[in-house]
Formats: C-alpha cells, structure tokens, sequence
C-alpha cells in the first residue's frame, strides 16, 4: 500500500522551517509556504489562482518589498519539509492525500482559513482532505496570534487536527464572507477572530 502523502501549509517562512524541525518532518514532506498576508491590501473573488496573482502581486510590488523573493528561501535538507510558495506552486496540494493548515488566533491565520476552502475548490482539490491545527499559547502561556511566535519545540505538543465535516464547510462558507458578500453582507468566518469551531 502507497504511504498517504500530508502536505503542511503555514504563513511565513520562518514558521515552516519551525514547523519541519519541531515535527522532524523527513526531506520528502512538503511544508508549503503562504507568503500572501490577506490583511493587507485588497482582497478580491478568488476563481482561478492566476487572476489572484496579478491582483495581488501588484500590490506587494508597489509596497517595493525588496527582499521578498530572498524571503523564499527553501530549507536545508537536514531541517526536513523544503517550504515552496503557494501562490507559484500549488501542485504539491492538488498530489497530497492530506492537507494540514497551521493556523494561529490572529487575524492573517483566520483570514487563511476562511480562503484555504476557496482555493482548494479553485484548484478541484477535495476539501473533505483538508485538516486543521490552530494553536492558541505559547509555552509560556501567551496567546498565539502568528505563528512566527512559536520555536520549533513549541510544535511537537500542538493539539490534534481538526477533520472538517459538513457543519464546519457550511459554517465557513465561500470567500465572499470575509470580503462582505456573504449572505448577512458581513464576515460569517470567526467569532472574535478565533476558529469558533475548534472546541
């Protein structure tokens, strides 16, 4: 039997890197890496992924974010899970038999999970393979609203994956909710800017 190939995806660099290395990921596990930050900047339908790339590429590019492209640095072989860009290569989602979302209480990580859906149904991937890991403290105690707050032990103990079923899908709805096209014309994604079904 075929070993069921998971695919990790976190916002930033330095949390996937975090991630391979807390969780020991081997080389061959994909850690895809989203370096869109949904809280800035506008935010339009998503129904193809290259309409997507040039609203949102242009605006990174006015805000002359020089050293983005040095950002997307893969990591070392010995650190496990070689991060790759979303936005540029979301083949390793449309190959993977499970989809892991690393997601923390801020409001960039909710915004994530509210369009993740959206972007798997663009991309004719089954949503019933989507997982989802939301951290809400440090060790310290300290709520977690980017993952960039954690180290890499910090994500050996996260908590189990959440399996969506039907009433989740439903509660989160399409990406029209948080852009304000949802049926009350208002974000329907969050309740207090946490995953209001993780329990």
């Amino acid at each position: 039997m075929a070993k069921s190939r998971t695919v990790h995806v976190i916002s930033g660099d330095s949390p996937a890197a975090a991630l391979a290395d807390g969780l020991a990921l081997s080389s061959d596990t994909p850690v895809v890496t989203l370096f869109d930050d949904l809280t800035c900047g506008p935010l339009h339908d998503l129904r193809d992924l290259e309409s997507w790339r040039a609203e949102r590429l242009p605006f990174w590019t006015e805000l002359d974010d020089s050293d983005r492209e040095e950002r997307r640095v893969s990591a070392d072989a010995d650190d496990g899970g070689e991060p790759s860009d979303l936005l540029s290569d979301p083949l390793p989602l449309a190959n993977a038999d499970e989809i892991v979302l690393w997601i923390g209480t801020g409001l960039a990580d909710q915004l994530t999970l509210a369009w993740m859906p959206q972007l798997l149904r663009v991309l004719r991937v089954g949503i019933e393979k989507l997982r989802v890991v939301q951290l809400r403290a440090n060790s310290s105690g300290t709520e977690v609203t980017s993952l960039y707050m954690l180290s890499a032990p910090e994500f050996a103990p996260a908590p189990g994956e959440l399996v969506l079923g039907e009433a989740e899908r439903a509660y989160l709805g399409t990406w029209d909710a948080p852009i304000g096209r949802g049926a009350d014309g208002a974000g329907a994604v969050t309740q207090g800017g946490v995953l209001a079904f993780s329990g």
